[in-house]
């Protein structure tokens, strides 16, 4: 595991040193979790996803391994199968999100 040693600055910000960035994944812009834990804090990068979407995305693989679903769509099964397979490789949050730095909150316009 890499670890580095940084000063809290004015207003308490921290920065991450680059090769910790680079090892996480982390971008500028990115949301990350600050949780307290025995003996320090734990930062990790944190993925925000709309709840109407994520709630839609829920339903329709629940549709999808039900069966409920129409047409020959053999081509987007298959690249909803490995999104769903890669997103639950990489874990869930407890709020069943999943984590990673490429899900970004949707804007409106």
């Amino acid at each position: 595991m890499r670890s580095a040693t940084t000063r809290v600055g004015p207003r308490f910000r921290i920065v991450i040193p680059k090769k910790i960035r680079d090892a996480a994944g982390i971008k500028e812009g990115d949301f990350i979790e600050a949780e307290v834990r025995p003996g320090g804090i734990l930062l990790r990068p944190k993925a925000l996803i709309d709840r109407d979407l994520e709630a839609g995305l829920a339903e329709a693989i629940d549709d999808l391994e039900a069966g409920r679903f129409y047409g020959p769509y053999e081509d987007a099964l298959k690249g909803l199968d490995e999104a769903v397979k890669r997103e639950r490789e990489r874990g869930l949050g407890s709020s069943g999100i999943p984590r990673g730095p490429r899900v970004k909150k949707l804007k409106s316009r």
